[in-house]
């Protein structure tokens, strides 16, 4: 019935609270920092590396979930890469949420493989949230399903590129206007309707920018 009236429909989307997610005057953050003042904000990426028992590298491409871990999230997709993934680079990685047993134990798993490089905290914690949105790099959201999100928006708003699958509600608010040169490859969106991009976009020893509204996000060495 819906998709015969699509024509006649529209959406809302889900929005935040701007005056509480402001990384401007976040007390939960070790530097706040402003669209305008993003130099500052390295400073949280070797604070959250410290807390979460990280190899403290500001030059080290870090990448944080913040997420239910339950079969709509992605978390499948997540364990078929992940591994190979750290094997391949030298870059880290942070989970922090609960959900599924099989996903927690999967995690926890690999966490021990890659002591120093990569953390999982199975658990629920809105101030450490905040600060893995601010301090990481990108901010991984593969959701197999999902009605609009509210985790990439946050990520958005404290200058964490969200990467995404092209589903849902990540279609609406992650927009394809990031790119990406590898050895001559552009790659003209990070909404991925396809997780078999990943082992080809992190590349050992391959430096990239990431340029957000004119501003440029230098990652360093992957």
């Amino acid at each position: 019935m819906l998709s015969f009236i699509s024509g006649k429909l529209s959406g809302i989307l889900n929005g935040i609270d701007t005056d509480s997610y402001n990384p401007g005057s976040d007390k939960n953050l070790t530097q706040t920092f402003t669209a305008d003042t993003l130099e500052e904000r390295p400073a949280n990426k070797i604070a959250v590396q410290e807390e979460m028992g990280l190899e403290v590298n500001s030059g080290a491409f870090l990448l944080g979930m913040v997420t239910r871990l339950v079969e709509q999230k992605g978390l499948d997709l997540v364990i078929q890469i992940l591994d190979r993934f750290m094997a391949y680079t030298d870059s880290q990685f942070i989970l922090l949420g609960t959900g599924d047993r099989y996903y927690e134990t999967q995690m926890w798993q690999l966490a021990s493989r890659y002591s120093g490089r990569m953390a999982v905290y199975l658990l629920f914690n809105d101030s450490l949230a905040r600060r893995i949105y601010a301090g990481s790099d990108a901010f991984l959201m593969p959701s197999r399903f999902e009605p609009c999100g509210i985790s990439q928006m946050l990520s958005l708003r404290y200058g964490c590129v969200p990467i995404v699958r092209r589903t849902g509600g990540l279609v609406d608010t992650v927009f394809p206007t990031i790119r990406r040169i590898i050895q001559g490859l552009a790659i003209a969106s990070i909404a991925m309707s396809h997780w078999i991009f990943i082992p080809a976009w992190f590349e050992p020893g391959k430096d990239f920018t990431l340029r957000i509204t004119g501003r440029n996000f230098k990652s360093g060495n992957v």
